[in-house]
């Protein structure tokens, strides 16, 4: 007599589609087309089982199943992403020398093509700007001064790992004529954070600069020490 635990086992039992692997598959699918920038594979294990598993255990184990194959697609089996840091640089730099390009000709818009839209600029001494608008009427200001030359050269420029941001150290020189006429020079420093847009393009979200020069003192007026003559006292006489 069979035991209730011992039941016998349908070897004609037709075994169920297998739409957990289908469904790992299509989990694969989407992962591998949201992030194209990274190389996709998956694993697939299946193994022979009777029907008393198909029929008892399969049900339950199989969200278990897709949920390890999904997180094998899109996590374990992912690659670095591609090092694109090289080429990045390089259309920093030729953004950077149409910027410099449209300075040294006066020609504003050029000047601020490279700005993102949401763009701050924070000059020396004064209020923080914001908004490619503004930066623009900045920049109209500074090109605007009579005798404005400008020059500037790219110190470092480091491309962060993922691609997506980078930063640029410069040193300017410029010159513009004072309010008496005389020439005025400057050198000093400026930094700028770069990032890539959703075309590929790369535009300047921050942008800030100082002076090497000390900031002239206030000179203090003169005391002047007024002369202060000092009579002798008169004696009086005695009697």
């Amino acid at each position: 007599m069979a035991s209730p635990t011992t039941a016998p086992i349908d070897q004609g039992a037709k075994i169920p589609k297998p739409l957990h692997l289908i469904r790992a598959i299509e989990y694969w699918d989407i992962e591998r087309r949201s992030w194209p920038g990274y190389e996709h594979c998956a694993v697939l294990i299946a193994e022979d089982a009777d029907v008393h598993f198909r029929r008892s255990l399969m049900p339950r184990y199989r969200t278990a199943l897709i949920l390890t194959l999904a997180a094998c697609c899109c996590a374990s089996c992912q690659k670095e992403p591609i090092d694109t840091r090289a080429q990045d640089e390089r259309a920093i730099r030729g953004a950077d020398a149409a910027t410099l390009k449209a300075a040294q000709a006066n020609d504003v818009d050029g000047a601020v093509a490279n700005y993102a839209d949401d763009a701050s600029w924070l000059p020396p001494n004064s209020p923080l700007v914001h908004g490619k608008a503004a930066i623009r009427a900045g920049w109209a200001k500074l090109i605007g001064n009579p005798g404005f030359t400008i020059d500037w050269q790219i110190n470092k420029l480091e491309v962060g790992r993922a691609g997506d941001l980078a930063y640029t150290i410069y040193t300017y020189q410029m010159a513009l004529d004072g309010a008496n006429g005389k020439p005025i020079t400057d050198q000093g420093k400026d930094m700028a954070v770069w990032r890539k847009q959703s075309d590929g393009a790369w535009k300047m979200v921050a942008d800030t600069f100082n002076s090497d020069l000390a900031l002239k003192q206030a000179k203090t007026p003169e005391t002047k020490h007024q002369t202060i003559k000092h009579h002798p006292r008169r004696r009086h006489k005695t009697s």
